[in-house]
């Protein structure tokens, strides 16, 4: 008891300034609305990127860049994806639309010709400008790389267009709820939900979750583990740990695996949730010793890339390696600091370094089927886990809200 006590102390204090900074940004926003001015020519800090980390960034920086100064959000998606209820929406059908949250709305909220959005796709940057795939070319005073990761099929989608995501759910959706033996692979957090939410949904089905280490959410503690898998086993789900699936296992084709162990497991439907790779490609030609051998960012503590030639370039959220961890809660404090960084080297003041609080950014909402789940939080080889009920689409509209758009409404895309 005295260790929560005392966790739940510390994350209060940790979480006092941020609160007091998200106030002050408020206010801060609401003196630049009466004071920023569009200009003709304006210096651009371009963003690739509008996730989590990238999308924050923009929005922060669109709120307190001096007049001269805009924000270009280049990303290649319509709507930002919030891939927190990804797995959720892959089971249960008429909530797939949520998970598609429409820039227009937060982008018109700030000062008029502060934020401008390009949906493209950058194919290049050198060091004065982002060439995207139509061959046009944007030049940038600051560059923020928050490009997160590639997954792979069915998570991906081609043309990053909101109806061709919802095609690809609504396909997951029928061939989940037309199969007889569903084999999930990969036991982090989309792999375990995935399974439960199957499991939970359609009890007659043969669940069955493949994960290669020895504990599912291995990048978590032990006791997450334990709580995932007891409530795994009430389910029904079959969990083979240890275990890897050939690569050339067909994700449609009805067959059965042989694992590594000799069982074997048979399948109609194979969904993989792994294959998370950094997307850094587009810093190799400016900057490739900036690339770790992992394929992520160096980053200095500023943020500022790890290449000294170029202190105007930053990377943050996934694709950056902080130290910290990747999650969307870390990604919104390192947009925080760069967003602070670069109006600071606008102005020649010295810049802040990004400090993690790995015991709150490192804390995770889980399901565990479709109305169960926790919150957990590690502070060293503490963990404190709070079992918690959830709402079916997962409170999305918070979410949209965040992002500055009104639950559910998508008048562009709906026209």
């Amino acid at each position: 008891m005295l260790s929560k006590i005392l966790f739940f102390t510390r994350f209060l204090l940790a979480a006092l300034p941020i609160m007091i900074e998200r106030f002050m940004q408020s206010l801060r926003a609401r003196i630049h609305r009466l004071t920023y001015r569009a200009v003709d020519n304006p210096r651009n800090i371009v963003i690739i990127g509008g996730s989590f980390g990238g999308f924050f960034l923009a929005q922060r920086l669109a709120n307190s860049v001096p007049t001269g100064y805009r924000v270009v959000l280049v990303e290649k998606k319509s709507h930002f994806n919030f891939t927190w209820i990804f797995p959720r929406v892959s089971v249960v059908a008429g909530h797939e639309h949520k998970a598609f949250i429409p820039y227009g709305p937060g982008v018109a909220a700030a000062p008029a010709g502060s934020l401008v959005f390009r949906q493209a796709l950058a194919t290049s940057i050198d060091d004065k400008t982002v060439e995207l795939q139509d061959g046009s070319k944007l030049d940038y005073d600051y560059l923020a790389i928050a490009t997160g990761s590639t997954g792979s099929p069915p998570w991906n989608f081609t043309t990053g267009e909101k109806r061709d995501g919802m095609g690809v759910f609504r396909d997951m959706q029928q061939r989940i709820r037309d199969a007889k033996d569903l084999v999930v692979v990969g036991g982090g957090a989309v792999g375990v939900e995935l399974a439960t939410d199957a499991k939970s949904k359609y009890p007659e089905k043969n669940v069955s979750l493949i994960h290669s280490r020895e504990r599912v959410m291995n990048t978590f503690g032990p006791k997450l583990h334990e709580y995932a898998m007891g409530r795994m086993n009430l389910l029904g789900v079959n969990v083979h740990l240890g275990e890897r699936v050939p690569e050339k296992a067909e994700s449609e084709a009805p067959s059965v695996l042989t694992l590594k162990s000799g069982k074997t497991v048979p399948y109609d439907v194979l969904i993989k949730c792994v294959g998370l790779k950094p997307a850094s490609g587009l810093l190799s030609t400016l900057s490739p010793s900036s690339i770790t051998s992992s394929g992520m960012i160096a980053v200095k503590k500023t943020l500022q890339i790890a290449d000294s030639k170029y202190p105007n370039v930053y990377a943050l959220g996934d694709v950056a390696e902080t130290g910290g961890v990747r999650m969307g809660r870390a990604a919104s404090q390192q947009a925080d600091v760069v967003s602070y960084n670069i109006t600071r080297a606008i102005r020649g003041k010295s810049l802040r370094e990004y400090k993690p609080i790995p015991f709150m950014e490192a804390g995770i909402d889980l399901t565990l089927g479709l109305a169960d789940g926790l919150t957990y939080f590690r502070d060293g080889k503490n963990e404190y886990l709070m079992p918690k009920s959830k709402q079916i689409d997962l409170d999305s509209e918070l979410t949209w809200q965040l992002v500055g758009a009104t639950p559910y409404q998508d008048k562009e895309h709906d026209a």
